[in-house]
């Protein structure tokens, strides 16, 4: 038995699930999901899944920016979680560990019990465990068991060429496989530049650093318009949970939507004029933008609309897309520049549709959902 551990479940909305059930779901082998998050209630993953809280709930304070005292808790609750984790593992006839390090120390628990019970592990990074876990009480020590970890995996999995190389650096050298989202072959889009109208779309977590971002492309877009009669209204529309239109410029041309199911995404994206994607800029959040590439890249490139990259050129995703010429780049929050970006994009037809179709080369190349699938199953079994 092959058994996902990680602080969600495989039935969330997140990224980090959807890359695991993209391999967890029909898979080749009998598999099932520890989900170590607290304050956690009946599964929404269709497969085996068990819930262990790596410390219980603290009510209001989770909800807060003092969540992170509850670092203070785990270790008092660290005994009690291993004791049910090994059990459940027994339970469930366990041979194989997959653990996932994300901002707390629940991998470093199933670490521990997968060593008593002898079990192969192995380990996928999504995102820099530095930086998830920022603020923790615990963090260096943290980094030591996540070295381990590291060292002893039977397979490593990473987000990024570049992710699996600064963890060579930083915990040894040692091989590893580049595993993402996949993208489900679907027909070629053949994309049309706007002509009436402008329409952008966003769709995913509303990280609360994309703020700057997204106020800087509402500035350019708002300023665009009202500076040139000649200029297409625009329809931005956001499908996302935590955005409020009205504390930024430009509302009136935003259209905010909740969440939807990925039918419903998948044709609003290819009924689109632009595909935005913001990373911060600011120092605080590089660890985030150096090394990680979202699910939501991908999906915007199977989607075949152009991207629109709002973000640092240096970050994984900045990188990725320039070798691969499958998006317009803004690498500025200064509104004129926006502006001046899009108006040169929106006068070249031919450079739109060339990156359409290098967008959708690209995620048929990188990120077949078939092959990223025997990606994972084959390393895990060599």
């Amino acid at each position: 038995m092959f058994v996902f551990i990680q602080c969600f479940s495989l039935g969330d909305v997140g990224g980090g699930a959807k890359i695991l059930r993209s391999v967890a779901d029909v898979a080749p082998v009998s598999v099932a999901s520890v989900c170590t998050g607290f304050g956690r209630g009946e599964s929404l993953w269709e497969g085996r899944e068990v819930f262990v809280p790596f410390r219980p709930a603290l009510g209001r304070l989770d909800r807060t920016r003092f969540a992170r005292l509850g670092g203070y808790v785990e270790p008092l609750w660290a005994w009690q979680f291993e004791r049910k984790l090994e059990q459940q593992l027994q339970a469930l006839g366990a041979t194989d560990v997959h653990l996932l390090p994300h901002s707390w120390s629940d991998f470093a628990g199933a670490f521990r019990v997968a060593k008593r019970l002898r079990l192969r592990v192995h380990v996928s990074i999504h995102d820099d465990f530095g930086y998830t876990a920022r603020g923790h009480p615990m963090l260096k020590k943290l980094e030591q068991v996540l070295g381990e970890v590291w060292r002893d995996a039977k397979t490593r999995f990473v987000i990024s060429q570049e992710m699996g190389v600064e963890y060579c650096r930083r915990y040894g050298v040692c091989p590893f496989l580049v595993h993402s989202d996949g993208f489900t072959d679907r027909s070629r889009l053949e994309y049309k530049p706007p002509t009436d109208e402008l329409r952008l779309y966003f769709m995913g977590m509303f990280n609360q650093s994309y703020v700057p971002n997204f106020r800087a492309v509402l500035t350019a877009l708002e300023s665009r318009m009202s500076k040139s009669q000649q200029a297409k209204p625009v329809r931005f529309t956001i499908r996302t949970h935590g955005f409020n239109p009205e504390v930024f410029p430009g509302k009136g041309i935003v259209e905010c939507l909740p969440f939807a199911s990925s039918d419903v995404v998948e044709r609003e994206m290819r009924s689109q004029d632009f595909l935005y994607l913001p990373l911060p800029f600011e120092e605080e959040w590089q660890s985030l933008c150096k090394f990680s590439l979202s699910t939501k890249m991908v999906s915007y490139l199977g989607a075949g609309v152009p991207i629109i990259y709002h973000g640092p050129a240096s970050s994984a995703a900045g990188q990725y897309l320039l070798r691969s010429d499958a998006a317009i780049q803004l690498n500025s929050n200064e509104p004129e520049a926006i502006v001046t970006t899009l108006d040169k994009a929106l006068g070249h037809a031919s450079a739109l549709n060339r990156i359409s179709e290098n967008a959708q080369i690209a995620v048929r190349r990188d990120f077949d959902a078939v092959m990223l699938k025997h990606r994972f199953w084959d390393g895990v079994s060599a």
